[in-house]
């Protein structure tokens, strides 16, 4: 197990880029200041699993006297929804912007970048680089992979496809 700066042991996650981001609140949570009370990490899809959202929340006030020495709770969820989540719930959820969460949900509802950009006013290009944020923000590689996750549909594995 990795070390805080205070050389505490923490839960390890094996995705690289997401054991990095949630180094960064652990290291929040360590420090005397009070900042924010709740941190966002998406967690990329990996081996036939859905991607995930952790919510490592501060334990604060009230709560520090019921669950003494505790810091925080980690709460994961997977995002596999059925319903498309709302442009809202997008960006909560994934720390997007307002346009990237606009280009996912349209995405999730099978759109195509021209279409896209034709209905937003913008060029085919931005709704590219929006898209490629989004991407990234979610932890899945093809815009294919972000809609079918989105909508809560499952992908065929290749022993299916035969």
């Amino acid at each position: 197990m990795p070390q805080t700066a205070k050389g505490q042991r923490h839960l390890q996650l094996v995705c690289t880029d997401a054991d990095v981001l949630f180094g960064h609140p652990l290291r929040e949570l360590a420090s005397k200041v009070e900042r924010h009370d709740l941190f966002l990490l998406p967690v990329p899809a990996a081996d036939g699993r859905p991607p995930l959202i952790m919510h490592v929340m501060a334990v604060r006030g009230a709560a520090r006297d019921r669950l003494p020495g505790v810091h925080a709770i980690l709460v994961v969820t997977p995002v596999t929804a059925k319903d498309i989540p709302s442009v809202a719930i997008l960006q909560g959820l994934f720390q997007m912007t307002p346009a990237e969460a606009r280009v996912t949900y349209a995405v999730a509802q099978c759109q195509t970048i021209g279409a896209i950009a034709d209905s937003f006013g913008l060029s085919p290009e931005t709704v590219r680089s929006q898209l490629k944020s989004a991407l990234a923000k979610t932890g899945v590689a093809r815009k294919l992979d972000l809609a079918v996750v989105l909508a809560g549909a499952c992908l065929p594995t290749t022993s299916d496809a035969t």
